[in-house]
């Protein structure tokens, strides 16, 4: 019984890390940060499997044999305080679902548009004087850019660098 006692002793004081050097790879993606002490490093590695172990054993759902991501996701999706994970883990649908949604905004917008496409015709009716002067300075625009087409082309002949 004592022998027992130890085992689970031993088990619990086991410290399972994540990779010190892929940790600190990860910390040192941030700008912020210019120096990593070892203490610090082995903190957020600690702090990190803690996360890690608590996220899983709270989205597993009990009475299944298998951890999904689906798991994860629901849990994350439902949780106010994981909401920095939505897009890290976000629910995955069909592509039916995706293609359904994506009609639904389509639809939206095509209403919002055109109320707003009215408005805007309006507007340019009441100002069609000012669009000649916009037309001119489109025109000298684009005489302006086939200028510099055609001075590349010809500075690429000639051997200089484009």
């Amino acid at each position: 019984m004592d022998e027992d006692k130890d085992k689970s002793l031993k088990k619990s004081n086991t410290i399972y890390s994540l990779p010190l050097t892929r940790v600190k790879q990860v910390m040192k993606t941030s700008p912020e940060i210019e120096k990593i002490n070892g203490e610090s490093l082995f903190l957020v590695c600690r702090a990190a499997e803690l996360f890690i172990s608590f996220i899983t054993k709270k989205s597993y759902i009990s009475g299944s044999r298998n951890f999904d991501y689906k798991h994860m996701a629901n849990y994350v999706e439902k949780t106010d305080m994981l909401e920095f994970l939505l897009q890290i883990l976000p629910k995955k649908i069909t592509v039916h679902e995706f293609k359904k949604k994506m009609a639904e905004k389509n639809d939206s917008d095509d209403d919002d548009t055109s109320s707003e496409e009215d408005e805007s015709s309006e507007a340019s009716e009441a100002e069609s004087s000012d669009d000649s002067a916009i037309q001119v300075d489109s025109d000298s625009d684009e005489k302006e850019n086939s200028k510099n087409q055609n001075n590349k082309s010809f500075k690429h002949k000639t051997g200089d660098s484009p």
